[in-house]
């Protein structure tokens, strides 16, 4: 029987390296994948029957583990904390969420994008971009579209929840509004100045520094270098919890 504790917003299993979130009933699990790149990451995780992260997804646990320190929780379970603020503090914690830059226009966001490994020895992101604007009017949920005009740079708490790159980012509907709340609460937010005379296409990562969440490009290109990192799998949980 294992014995659980609380956090905000989810239960923590103990005896098993699980995390349950409440808003979303999804099972983060301990140890994570890496370090290793993307398409090699999506290869591991799919062979064990398991869930790749959205950004979406890793603010959720990300939230988690940077609150675990607010709990009575043992020190020798400390790992859901320490491990996560250690990669993202050190390496990059990757996310299956990816970016199309426009330029001059806006940003599409997309989760799951495409992934080609190409016989230069890198990955490439690929958006197929005949179908971006069909997918917007059928409201394709794994595809959002943020015009530019949001602020960029440095994000304080209040104006994390209000910028609309960071809430599509974060996803779509009610979950989406969630975790832009769980990103305030953290801190602050940054991410860099998009360059707006170029289209760009890369996957996004997430970074740490005390009291700032970092929002970064992680290169899936044969033109810069393929990025290598960590991420943590999730699956389903049950409707009913184990007592």
């Amino acid at each position: 029987m294992n014995k659980k504790l609380k956090s905000k917003g989810f239960e923590i299993s103990l005896g098993r390296t699980l995390l349950r979130s409440k808003d979303t009933n999804k099972i983060f699990i301990h140890p994570p994948y890496g370090e290793d790149n993307f398409i090699n990451l999506a290869n591991e995780i799919e062979r064990d029957r398991l869930e790749k992260p959205t950004f979406g997804d890793l603010v959720e646990f990300v939230y988690s583990a940077l609150t675990l320190n607010e709990t009575n929780i043992d020190l020798k379970y400390s790992i859901f904390y320490s491990l996560p603020y250690f990669l993202m503090k050190h390496g990059q914690l990757l996310s299956f969420t990816g970016i199309y830059s426009v330029n001059n226009k806006g940003v599409y966001i997309e989760d799951f994008p495409k992934l080609l490994w190409c016989n230069c020895g890198f990955n490439r992101v690929v958006f197929d971009e005949n179908n971006l604007i069909e997918r917007l009017e059928k409201e394709d949920k794994r595809l959002r579209y943020v015009p530019f005009g949001f602020k960029e740079g440095i994000q304080t708490s209040d104006e994390i929840v209000k910028n609309p790159f960071i809430l599509a980012l974060c996803g779509s509907g009610e979950i989406a509004i969630r975790r832009t709340e769980m990103l305030s609460e953290i801190g602050k937010v940054s991410f860099s100045n998009f360059n707006r005379s170029i289209n760009e296409k890369y996957l996004i990562s997430i970074g740490y520094e005390p009291g700032i969440t970092i929002i970064e490009k992680a290169r899936a290109d044969d033109s810069e270098g393929d990025t290598r990192g960590y991420t943590f799998a999730w699956m389903k949980g049950d409707e009913k919890n184990e007592e």
